[in-house]
């Protein structure tokens, strides 16, 4: 009996023994599930912010890039207008250069009329006029002084109006590159 006790007492001091290293072996992985759940809790934390984060970020960005198109169509809009700006330049410089050569050409034909009036020497009107034969003669000298009056007043008027013009294309064409340099202060 002795023996028998003895060995329930064993017996029972081995299986309380099991028992408690299973509660600490219990203790030690709820412990470690614990500090794995935190982890795993901390993590998820992390997470969520890097995904709030990337969404702060790409909404950033996509205004960003808005903002980037915006600019980039001002921009184009600014080089539309300068290019439109540099054509209009462009044909009144042309416009002025026809101008003065019409200026030109008409100052040489006027100009030889006055030097063929000077190398015929000094005619006048009454000259030609009393030098007629006949009435009829003198009709006809009366129309041509007539015909060389009028052109020539005509030509002393279309110098006149191109000369305007000419004055009037020259204001147009430094406004229009006042109005080109306005748009390339812009640009920059």
């Amino acid at each position: 009996m002795k023996r028998k006790t003895i060995l329930h007492v064993l017996l029972y001091i081995l299986v309380l023994s099991f028992l408690s290293i299973g509660l600490i072996f219990g203790a030690d992985e709820r412990q470690q599930l614990t500090k794995v759940q935190n982890e795993i809790n901390q993590t998820q934390k992390e997470l969520d912010q890097g995904k709030q984060r990337e969404k702060t970020l790409l909404s950033q960005m996509q205004d960003l890039e808005h903002q980037v198109r915006l600019t980039q169509a001002e921009i184009d809009a600014l080089r539309g207008s300068i290019n439109v700006l540099q054509h209009r330049i462009d044909e009144a410089y042309d416009d002025l250069a026809a101008l003065e050569n019409n200026i030109s050409e008409q100052n040489d034909a006027l100009n030889a009329r006055l030097r063929a009036m000077y190398i015929n020497g000094n005619v006048g009107v009454l000259d030609v006029l009393l030098g007629s034969s006949s009435i009829s003669d003198f009709m006809v000298n009366m129309d041509r002084i007539q015909l060389i009056y009028e052109s020539d007043k005509e030509v002393i008027e279309s110098l006149e109006e191109q000369h305007r013009m000419m004055d009037s294309q020259r204001q147009y064409l430094e406004n229009l590159q006042a109005d080109l340099e306005a748009e390339r202060e812009r640009e920059a």
